[in-house]
């Protein structure tokens, strides 16, 4: 029997994180991978840095 997946079957989202976010552009960012200026992964990584700051206070 063949399972098909529907919208409302779908498994529960995993709430997002600047962390997340970050990697997820960097996985597909050439300018990233290679460790080159990326104004979007900068942004990101910002995002990442002031979370970071946030939560320790």
């Amino acid at each position: 029997m063949k399972r098909f997946w529907t919208k409302a079957r779908r498994e529960p989202a995993i709430p997002r994180t600047p962390w997340s976010w970050f990697l997820d552009h960097a996985e597909v960012c050439s300018d990233c991978r290679t460790s080159q200026r990326c104004p979007d992964g900068e942004r990101l990584h910002d995002a990442v840095r002031r979370a970071a700051r946030a939560a320790v206070q």
